[in-house]
């Protein structure tokens, strides 16, 4: 046993190799590859190369993600039930990729239907797109729970999938803007990179299935009703409280990437500095990633994302009042921000696996599925509601593609960029005050959990 900022830590199974640690996180470089060849390129893609308008376009990720409202609690509900010589959830990384990377192919494909028929293609495609992803990812992210139950090797694990999952993103940023421009235009030039993307993802999610193993198993295979699954949820508080967190800063990542191709290329104006924007806050946010296991094992996982998050509105809204022509000061102040959501996002991952234990704790059903979903759904519900809020504020401020744009509409990414995720940055901070799972709790849980004594612990929220 060992004393950390997470309490005592003691664990029966074995613990974790650096290949197992190493393996599991690569499959973030390959989930990174779908979802952030969207969070990047899409809305960009939908107004720019595709050609609806952006508020169509923030139409379409707002009626996909209420479709998520339904299909991400049955995806975990089915993935709780499911019971195979493989587990409940590896199965899933086998063969949910496969359909996955034929709809991420599909997505950037623009076939010429008319406005109507345009937006119809997109919308229906994206929708599939979200299940088939919401497939891959969520039983990917349920096996954190199975694979450990020891918090910092949690921490480490998380840490793990930032450490692969940013330079996927670095990847997207830098090597698109090339490939497509190899291509007579980029209705070609897409497609053709967002192929090559999806072909090694299946390869690094098909590790991750070879490599990890469902080690935590309880003692009977927990069988819930849907009206149950809804109970499990409202009953996990912590659950509820890292989501909303996970939905705020969410919303501020969504607006902040999706916003950085449009601020670079008119507020700047010059389009170059995209890969150099994405290359800083990539490196920052890998490093991140990196000091936060050290961080957690002398400060509890609440304080040390309240610690990133901090850093992080800090750079944003040393942004939003820099001038256009001070270049290399925005470049500090982005990678500051990249410093602070690599600490936050690498700790959102570890605080949902704890909050497993809590549920099971608190209801006597463990549900990694379910647990999952809701962060899954409400992670997604971020990125639509970015999205749909970039796209809808864009539209009014009257942008128009491919033209210098008004001082209305300039001024509107600037606020998109910068000053939106400062303030849903700061609401997270706000709500994860009310976070009271700390490590020496977790460990008297885990506890309770193993003598069969649940009503022997004051519940801590």
């Amino acid at each position: 046993m060992t004393e950390s900022g997470e309490g005592v830590v003691s664990t029966e199974l074995a613990p974790l190799k650096l290949r197992h640690i190493a393996s599991y996180g690569a499959g973030e470089f390959g989930l990174a590859l779908f979802f952030h060849m969207t969070s990047l390129f899409l809305l960009y893609f939908f107004t720019d190369i595709y050609g609806i308008s952006a508020a169509a376009a923030g139409t379409i990720f707002i009626i996909a993600r209420i479709w998520d409202a339904v299909n991400d609690p049955m995806m975990g509900y089915i993935a709780d039930r499911t019971e195979t010589r493989w587990g409940k959830y590896r199965p899933y990384l086998l063969f949910a990729v496969i359909p996955l990377a034929v709809l991420n192919v599909l997505l950037f494909i623009t076939p010429d239907l008319g406005t109507t028929g345009k937006f119809f293609w997109a919308l229906v495609i994206y929708i599939f797109w979200g299940m088939a992803f919401t497939a891959t990812q969520l039983p990917y992210g349920s096996l954190t729970a199975v694979y450990t139950q020891n918090p910092l090797e949690r921490t480490s694990l998380a840490a793990s999938r930032m450490f692969f999952g940013m330079p996927g993103i670095l990847f997207i940023a830098v090597v698109t803007p090339v490939v497509v421009s190899r291509f007579s235009s980029p209705q070609v030039g897409y497609p053709v990179a967002v192929s090559i993307y999806s072909v090694m993802a299946i390869l690094l999610i098909w590790l991750v299935f070879g490599v990890v193993r469902e080690r935590v198993q309880p003692e009977r295979r927990e069988k819930y009703s849907v009206r149950e699954m809804l109970d499990l949820v409202i009953q996990n508080k912590a659950l509820l409280i890292v989501s909303t967190a996970v939905f705020l800063m969410g919303t501020a990542n969504t607006l902040r990437v999706m916003m950085a191709k449009y601020y670079v290329d008119y507020n700047i104006g010059n389009p170059g500095l995209f890969q150099v924007f994405m290359a800083i806050v990539i490196i920052t946010m890998v490093l991140g990633a990196v000091i936060s296991p050290f961080l957690n094992k002398r400060m509890e996982k609440k304080n040390v994302y309240i610690v990133g998050m901090v850093i992080f509105v800090v750079g944003d809204l040393g942004i939003y009042f820099t001038p256009y022509s001070s270049i290399i000061l925005i470049q500090v102040l982005f990678a500051f921000a990249g410093l602070g959501s690599g600490i936050v996002f690498t700790l959102v991952w570890a605080l949902v696996a704890d909050t497993v234990e809590y549920g099971e704790w608190k209801t006597g059903k463990r549900a990694e599925g379910v647990t999952y979903s809701c962060y899954s759904l409400f992670s997604k519900s971020a990125f639509a509601a970015g999205g749909a809020l970039g796209g809808y504020l864009l539209h009014a401020s009257r942008y128009v593609p491919h033209v210098v744009q008004t001082p209305a509409a300039d001024h509107m990414i600037r606020a998109l960029f910068t000053l939106a995720p400062v303030v849903c940055g700061s609401l997270a901070v706000i709500v994860m005050q009310f976070y009271k799972l700390d490590g020496e709790t977790f460990q008297r849980i885990l506890n309770d959990l193993k003598d069969r004594r649940k009503d022997t612990l004051v519940d801590p929220t």
